[in-house]
């Protein structure tokens, strides 16, 4: 259960936010303000806290991070370790898979995947 992390904040308080309880979220961002822009990382910062605040963090099971638009090298890798540290400050303690860079959403390939769809993330079994 999850999307594209500003059009999932868009949601916030309304009758359509979706309820994390043990869900798998996964996240992901579009493009930047203009074509071929990132999203900035202050941004996403921003919104991630955004999460937090609204005790998202303390329902989910795991998080998928999509392979978000342009981010590569070095802004990939600072981007990942803000996501680790967002859920290690946002659950609690809970110990969690996180699985990253997956061709879901805004990338090409782009995998389509259901909402609310049953599945399971095992980080034991390939890590």
């Amino acid at each position: 259960m999850g999307s594209c992390l500003p059009s999932l904040l868009q949601l916030a308080g309304t009758k359509y936010f979706p309820d994390f309880t043990e869900k798998i979220l996964p996240l992901e961002t579009p493009e930047g303000e203009s074509p071929n822009k990132l999203v900035p990382v202050e941004l996403l910062r921003s919104l991630l806290a955004d999460l937090t605040n609204l005790g998202v963090c303390e329902k989910w099971r795991s998080v998928v991070l999509e392979r978000c638009f342009g981010y590569e090298g070095e802004e990939l890798r600072s981007f990942e370790e803000m996501i680790v540290d967002f859920c290690e400050t946002g659950g609690e303690g809970r110990e969690f898979p996180v699985l990253s860079r997956v061709d879901v959403g805004h990338t090409d390939p782009m995998v389509t995947v259901p909402l609310n769809a049953l599945a399971r993330l095992d980080s034991r079994e390939n890590f």
